[in-house]
C-alpha cells in the first residue's frame, strides 16, 4: 500500500512578506552604506540629507551611519532565513520586529533628538510622519509575518 504525505510549504503570506521584508531591509542597509561612503543621495547636498534623516544642520559621523547599514543589512539576512530559524534566530527576529513597530508607532522625533542633542526639523518631522513610520511598521508587519 502506498502512503502519501503532504509536504508542508510556508502560505504564500509568509513568503511574500518574507521576501518584502528582506528587500527592504536591505535597500535601507544599502542606502546608509552609501550614505557613509559619502552620498548625499537622494538629497542635494549632505546638508539637506541630514535635514531629512535627522532633522539636523549635519549628519551622524561615518562609523554611526557603517553601524546601522550593518545592522540592517544583517537583519535582512536574519529575516531572508538564510541562517535558520533556530531558537536564537527567532529571539532577534522578535527584538527587530518589536523595535520596527515601536519606532513606527513612536516616530523618530524623541531619536532624532537624542542623535543630534537639538530638535529635529520640520523636514524630518514631516517626512517622519509620511514616510519613516509608516515604513517602519509596515516592515515591523512583514517580520511579523515573516516568521
Amino acid at each position: 500500500m502506498c502512503s502519501l504525505t503532504r509536504v508542508q510549504s510556508k502560505p504564500a503570506t509568509t513568503t511574500t512578506a518574507r521576501i518584502a521584508a528582506t528587500a527592504g531591509l536591505a535597500a535601507l542597509g544599502l542606502l546608509h552604506g552609501a550614505w557613509a561612503a559619502g552620498s548625499s543621495w537622494p538629497a542635494d547636498s549632505p546638508e539637506a540629507l541630514a535635514e531629512a534623516v535627522v532633522g539636523a544642520p549635519s549628519a551622524p559621523a561615518r562609523l554611526p551611519t557603517i553601524v546601522v547599514a550593518a545592522g540592517l543589512t544583517g537583519a535582512a539576512v536574519l529575516v531572508s532565513g538564510r541562517v535558520g530559524r533556530s531558537p536564537l534566530a527567532r529571539i532577534w527576529l522578535r527584538v527587530l520586529q518589536v523595535a520596527l513597530l515601536t519606532r513606527g508607532a513612536l516616530g523618530g522625533t524623541v531619536a532624532a533628538e537624542v542623535i543630534t542633542g537639538t530638535p529635529p526639523s520640520a523636514t524630518f518631522r514631516r517626512l517622519d510622519r509620511v514616510l519613516y513610520r509608516p515604513l517602519c511598521l509596515t516592515l515591523g508587519v512583514a517580520v511579523a509575518l515573516s516568521r
